[in-house]
């Protein structure tokens, strides 16, 4: 009887290997310290191993790479960041409130033979 045990939380990956702009991570840069201090000033915390620096980081990588910004003038890209960031914090924190079970979990059931 062999048992297999797989946790596996969430796939999320922001970062693809599409095309991103270089005016929408120019106007990011322009404002980094702005927005880094609006979203990330006194907060601490630990979301599965992700911090609110880690949270201002994904939400970077994704931004520059959606398409919908690449369009928008730099005040619309910013409230466009600041949209996605509070979509990305809501996920990364509800996905880090997910508990696995190791003996409920993805366990098969061993196939019974006669």
């Amino acid at each position: 009887m062999r048992l297999e045990i797989r946790l596996t939380p969430p796939k999320r990956n922001r970062h693809k290997e599409k095309p991103y702009s270089c005016f929408v991570s120019s106007i990011i840069a322009k404002h980094y310290d702005r927005l880094r201090e609006e979203f990330n000033k006194g907060k601490e915390g630990n979301f599965g191993s992700m911090s609110f620096e880690d949270i201002f980081q994904e939400t970077i990588l994704y931004v520059i790479q959606d398409k919908t910004a690449f369009n928008l003038s730099e005040k619309e890209i910013l409230d466009h960041f600041k949209y996605r960031y509070k979509m990305i914090q809501y996920q990364i924190i509800q996905d880090s409130k997910l508990i696995y079970y190791t003996d409920a979990y993805n366990i098969q059931a061993p196939e019974q033979t006669e």
